[in-house]
């Protein structure tokens, strides 16, 4: 139960923060998520997410310095996790018995790759650029090699459900034909959203390319490579043509955050079970991805001329392609540590009552409390990301300023400038910083 709590006390904190900045409260969804990110450790099960949230909430905020140090924080904690072996038969165990929100969250590819980007940005931010580009390098290699990892974790994660499932050493059985209409209606949303090919993460290899390409001492090789992955996610963006062919320096490069991606949400589902033959009706949670609507962004206007920002990356194509591979193992774990508890509370009751009738009455009442109760779908995700970026360039203006959605903006002195807007609800911020 203490194990129960301790994930909902963290989960809730977590909601409420993703919420605030679904309404453009920055700062309140900042300072909601700041005292939870300072006590988790790396090796916590919930340190990644934790850290990874409070990090962008805070760049978006404007607090660049604090923004980079949880930053550092959250590739600490996504470190331990990829040291951390996934079959865990204790955890799993305990796991179903309490929450599976008490498993220790695993990073999704995106989570290890737009961390890794993020930091980047913000270390760019501060002047940093040989610190930036080591970041975006760290990105660059988990891109190469996050995928095929990923993978193999959600093939290890039966292995892990089965052993899990012997260790309770509770027998029972699932009829798995009635498990066919929840994951239908799990991935009928999940449906409109086709993978990029290669599974990159275009706004990554424009960040890398960008900051790579600029600047003192670039990476011009290098940059161009980025570039160019970039490109052929979204081969009819002009402008990423441009930078791709080498038109990086000398340039004002205006990176347009656009909403916010996909969150989750709990399904709650009853389901049969049989023990000794004998059925019983037990309760599910199960997590289904919500997507989020967004209206278009803002045209930039500088020396009289009008651009339009085009998109370059779709993140609910990212997080639904992810979700769609780990769903086979969210519905058995999902199911499993349901039915287990049910398992469990039946064979209590039917051993009460052999001995007293309104012990196993009371037995049964208290069992379907908890079954429904600890029924919680694990709903811990990077849910403000945006939904998507868009992307224009164009030569630093002579006047040193340009207009975003008729708002003008003055840009800081120097050679590129990396212009960074976020837009969520009808609210805006821009950040900008000279390479």
């Amino acid at each position: 139960m203490a194990m129960l709590l301790a994930s909902c006390a963290t989960n809730g904190q977590l909601m409420r923060a993703q919420q605030k900045f679904r309404q453009g409260d920055f700062n309140g969804a900042s300072a909601t998520i700041a005292s939870a990110a300072a006590k988790h450790q790396a090796t916590d099960k919930d340190a990644v997410i934790v850290k990874l949230e409070a990090g962008s909430m805070a760049l978006t905020a404007g607090r660049s310095e604090v923004a980079n140090a949880l930053l550092r924080s959250a590739d600490e904690a996504i470190e331990a996790a990829n040291r951390r072996p996934l079959i865990q038969v204790g955890k799993e165990a305990g796991a179903m018995l309490s929450n599976l929100n008490a498993l220790p969250y695993v990073p999704t590819p995106s989570d290890q790759i737009m961390g890794a980007s993020y930091l980047a940005l913000s270390f760019a931010e501060e002047g940093k650029i040989t610190e930036a580009r080591s970041a975006v390098k760290l990105a660059k290699n988990r891109q190469q090699d996050a995928f095929s990892k990923y993978r193999a974790e959600i093939d290890r994660e039966r292995e892990a459900l089965q052993k899990a499932r012997e260790a309770s050493k509770v027998p029972f059985s699932l009829d798995e034909g009635k498990l066919a209409g929840v994951t239908d209606t799990i991935e009928s949303d999940l449906r409109n959203y086709t993978p990029y090919t290669s599974h990159t993460v275009p706004y990554a290899e424009l960040i890398a390319g960008l900051l790579l390409g600029a600047g003192p001492e670039a990476e011009t090789g290098r940059a161009r490579e980025s570039l160019g992955r970039a490109l052929a996610a979204s081969p009819g963006n002009a402008d990423l043509r441009s930078a791709a062919n080498g038109a990086i320096k000398g340039r004002v490069h205006v990176l347009f955050e656009e909403g916010v991606g996909p969150s989750v949400e709990q399904m709650p589902v009853h389901l049969p079970l049989y023990i000794n033959k004998n059925l019983v009706m037990f309760s599910a949670a199960y997590p289904k991805m919500v997507f989020h609507s967004h209206s278009a962004g803002a045209n930039v206007k500088a020396d009289g001329v009008v651009r339009v920002p085009q998109p370059i990356c779709d993140f609910d194509r990212i997080a639904a392609d992810e979700f769609r591979r780990r769903l086979p193992g969210i519905i058995s774990r999902t199911t499993a540590a349901s039915a287990l508890k049910a398992a469990l509370s039946y064979t209590a009751q039917e051993a009460i009552k052999s001995q007293n009738s309104d012990m196993a009455f009371l037995a049964g009442i208290a069992g379907a409390v908890y079954n429904i109760a600890s029924a919680q779908a694990d709903l811990r995700n990077w849910a403000t990301l945006p939904k998507r970026v868009s992307y224009t360039q164009l030569a630093v203006p002579a006047g040193g300023s340009i207009e975003i959605g008729g708002e003008n903006v003055n840009l800081p002195k120097g050679e590129t400038v990396i212009v960074r807007v976020r837009e969520v609800a009808g609210r805006r911020v821009i950040r900008t910083f000279a390479l």
